[in-house]
Formats: structure tokens, C-alpha cells, sequence
């Protein structure tokens, strides 16, 4: 996902339910209005979006385990062209677990699935320092 007023880039293929549209498409939440949506449907498409999109960036949504590449990984891609990206990971799986697996350090932000729409816009304008 990708959100543009302050921007933000996210992968998880779930959300596609979440966001009807094109993979790559602009959208606006209601429940994020500062913000623009833009979602890849795989890392390696989310990388060629975050390549291609001409503002900033904010932040990476990102779920920490997906086919391909793991979302530590995503996001340490990011980071080479995109360095003041911030970073959020999701999983359904809990942070411990995460962690073990190498792609959850202390201090990273996470959120454990289910949460709803607003518990995320709550967490990404925290991160983001816009309470």
C-alpha cells in the first residue's frame, strides 16, 4: 500500500479484499483520508512501485511473511532508494514468533492479526507522529 499525502507502500495480498481495485491502482480510505492508498499485490511488484512512484514515500505496510520474499527483507529493499521510509509489519502470527524468525527485531512496529481499520489508522498516524 502506498500512501501519498504522506505515502505509504504495502504488499499483503489479503488487503486486495480490503481494496478492490487494480494492484496498483490509487486509492482513498475513508478511514485514512490524509492519506493515498496504493497497493502491490507481491514484493517484487511492491519494490517496482515504490521505484517508480515520484513523491516520498512514509511508510511500508507490510506483512512479515509472504511468498518470495519475507517482509524484512521488502523493507531493507526499500530502505536502499527510499531511506527515511517507515515500517510496519502485520502478521497473524505473534511478534515472538516473528522474531524467531529473523524478521522482527525489538523496537520494529508490528501488529498481530485481526485488527480493524481503526486500530491501523491509529498505529500509522502514531508512527508516522500525526496523532
Amino acid at each position: 500500500m502506498v500512501l501519498d499525502s504522506r505515502s505509504c507502500v504495502s504488499v499483503p495480498p489479503s488487503w486486495a479484499d480490503k481494496f478492490p481495485s487494480s494492484p496498483a491502482a490509487t486509492r482513498s480510505a475513508h478511514w485514512l483520508p490524509a492519506f493515498s492508498l496504493r497497493l502491490a499485490e507481491d514484493p517484487k511488484k511492491a519494490l517496482l512501485l515504490a521505484a517508480e512512484h515520484p513523491g516520498e514515500i512514509h511508510m511500508l505496510i507490510t506483512d512479515g511473511i509472504m511468498p518470495g520474499m519475507n517482509g524484512r527483507d521488502l523493507a531493507n529493499r526499500l530502505a536502499d532508494f527510499r531511506p527515511a521510509i517507515k515500517r510496519l509489519f502485520i502478521s497473524g502470527f505473534t511478534a515472538d514468533v516473528i522474531a524467531q524468525r529473523g524478521i522482527l527485531d525489538e523496537g520494529m512496529s508490528f501488529l498481530s492479526k485481526p485488527f480493524g481499520r481503526d486500530v491501523l489508522a491509529r498505529k500509522v498516524r502514531e508512527i508516522l507522529g500525526n496523532p
